[in-house]
């Protein structure tokens, strides 16, 4: 059986290690990962739209799955622009990812339907045990009517700390069904200055009951985007998130 698509969010990346996009994606793609995920705010939009050059885009076409995390809505004039800047993804990108309790206006989406964007806007649910919505099934179920174009995002990180039997991530990717565009996963673990819920899988405490959810039958095929925190770019760190990502 072929193994899932698999790679990295380069949102802990850009503000964590001092090197270009450019250098990281090629990294990431010599050590195996076949995915990856830029998480985006404005201000990334305009320099990566001011540097966008044939290099930059060779780099995105290294990988089979590409996605791009949009940054929260307020329907500013700003946000327009945010989605003029995405739009020049769009050949590329498999999803552009939105966050299900940053819009205060739901018929604001409408936005996206009259754009480029429309057919791969992904819902990321559940959000995680601090946010106020977005974390039941009845809220993802009216989504999933009312926007019969819009994929979805599962984060399994998120639905263990709202269910950690894992029936909430299992229900939800029922509901999305083939509308279900890719999981972001991380783990959670007790480290001396707290406890971090955005960890590498494979040092997770809760990795047993993450590799749960990723193995049962209803996920075998769906691309794994880890949001793990990069500190460095450490193949070995690379290689064992990916082995526990393709589980």
């Amino acid at each position: 059986m072929a193994k899932p698509i698999a790679g990295f969010s380069l949102g802990w990346i850009f503000d964590t290690v001092p090197d270009t996009f450019y250098r990281i994606s090629r990294f990431l793609w010599r050590n195996g990962a076949g995915a990856v995920e830029l998480c985006m705010s404005l201000e990334r939009f305009r320099h990566m739209v001011l540097f966008w050059n044939k290099e930059l885009k060779d780099s995105l076409e290294l990988f089979g799955y590409f996605s791009l995390h949009l940054p929260d809505f307020s329907w500013r004039e700003e946000d327009l622009e945010v989605v003029k800047y995405a739009s020049l993804f769009v050949p590329a990108a498999k999803a552009f990812v939105v966050h299900l309790d940053a819009i205060e206006d739901w018929d604001s989406l409408n936005i996206f339907n009259e754009s480029t964007l429309g057919g791969k806007i992904a819902v990321e649910f559940p959000m995680d045990r601090d946010k106020k919505s977005g974390r039941t099934l009845e809220e993802l179920k009216k989504i999933y009517d009312d926007f019969p174009n819009f994929g979805f995002v599962l984060d399994v990180q998120h639905a263990y700390e709202n269910d950690a039997s894992g029936n909430l991530a299992i229900n939800a990717a029922k509901l999305m069904g083939s509308r279900l565009r890719h999981l972001h996963v991380s783990g959670q673990k007790q480290r001396q200055e707290g406890l971090s819920r955005h960890s590498f899988l494979y040092e997770a405490d809760n990795r047993e009951e993450i590799l749960r959810v990723l193995t049962h039958p209803i996920l075998a095929d769906v691309p794994r985007i880890s949001e793990g925190e990069f500190k460095t770019c450490d193949p070995v760190a690379v290689a064992s998130e990916l082995a526990c990502l393709r589980s």
